[in-house]
Order: structure tokens, then sequence, then C-alpha cells
């Protein structure tokens, strides 16, 4: 049996779809949406690695920021919000599957950001 194949989305498709779902839907609904407005504007391309590039760098600025709050003795929500936000960022890298190197490397950074030592956040998002 032969299937047909659904037709690719244009960059213009993708990101309308990201920013319709920054959140509020499945698989994005963690993403603050001024942070995919930012990234949404920098993609240029449909590259898998370009896509996974520009979330990972997003997810680790708020690590880094996460970071550097926790030295500086931040605790609960607030620090838990930084590190979720990097782990939405990393988790959104790797979608829709770890098709290439780039996804396999928000992948791996989403699995050490969820191991990290940031206390869970409690409420919506």
């Amino acid at each position: 049996m032969v299937q047909a194949r659904t037709p690719q989305r244009t960059l213009d498709e993708v990101k309308a779809e990201v920013l319709r779902r920054a959140g509020k839907l499945h698989p994005f609904e963690g993403l603050r949406r001024e942070d995919a407005e930012r990234v949404m504007a920098s993609l240029t391309t449909l590259d898998s690695d370009a896509w996974a590039a520009a979330w990972v760098e997003l997810g680790r600025r708020y690590e880094d920021g996460g970071d550097a709050a926790a030295k500086a003795g931040l605790k609960g929500h607030e620090l838990s919000k930084l590190y979720e936000f990097s782990f939405d960022a990393y988790r959104t890298g790797r979608y829709p599957t770890y098709s290439s190197p780039g996804k396999r490397v928000a992948s791996r950074r989403t699995a050490a950001s969820s191991a990290g030592e940031a206390e869970p956040a409690s409420g919506p998002k």
C-alpha cells in the first residue's frame, strides 16, 4: 500500500503555529510568548539544527540565569521558574523528534535540566 506524504509546512506556517500554541497548547504550553516570538523571528530556515540551536541558546540563557540566581541565594518558585523555562526551551529544541545532531544536543540538555536541583514550581505557568 502506498501512503500519501503530508506536504511539509513552510517556515511561515511553522512560525505561525508555534506562536499560536506558545504558552497555551501542547507541546509549547510551557513557553513564554515573548520567547517564542524572539526565537521564531531569528529563524530563517526549517533546518533541524538551526531550530535546535535557537532553542538551546534560549534554554542556556535561562539555565545560566537559574544557576546565577541559585548562587545568589534565590530559592523557591522564582528559581524553579527559571529552570522550567530552560527545560521547556530545550524540549522545544528537540521537537518533534531527535532527527539531527542539534536536536540530540537539545535532548541531552532536556535530560540534564530535568535532573537539576531546582525545586518544582507549583501552580500554572
